[in-house]
């Protein structure tokens, strides 16, 4: 960054804030037709909610928890704005964390469980994360 600011390249430096939760990943697959929702260590596959009862070993605990508030937040959209979201994820997966479960508070107190994302990537890309204000405007 120091070497583009001293060849006059613009730099834009976005702070954003850190939350206090597990680490969750979210991207969409349209040759399986499947969520792809992922924990720090799992990854578990989901056309509908009824499929995480298929990940009942205990190493699924925390991305299916996950997974069920990824449902919770897609459930009530349009079919419109889900198959806007399936588009957009089946080329990019976002980055956020699942907080707020009181079983699994950190040191940050959340009051509901959801998911906060933070970031954007494209898949099978070198490139740099997105914007995460571009994140936010796409799940709004």
């Amino acid at each position: 960054m120091i070497d583009a600011i001293k060849r006059g390249k613009r730099v834009q430096l976005i702070k954003t804030e850190k939350a206090n939760g597990e680490n969750a990943q979210v991207s969409y697959n349209y040759e399986l037709n499947a969520w792809i929702i992922c924990s720090k260590n799992v990854s578990l596959l989901a056309r509908k909610r009824d499929d995480l009862n298929k990940y009942n070993e205990p190493r699924y605990n925390y991305a299916v928890m996950m997974a069920e508030t990824w449902f919770d937040l897609i459930e009530p959209l349009d079919s419109d704005k889900i198959l806007s979201l399936k588009q957009l994820l089946d080329r990019f997966t976002i980055i956020g964390e699942y907080c707020g479960n009181p079983d699994y508070q950190h040191l940050v107190r959340y009051d509901k469980i959801h998911l906060r994302w933070f970031a954007m990537v494209e898949n099978n890309s070198s490139q740099f994360c997105l914007d995460p204000f571009y994140v936010q405007k796409e799940l709004a």
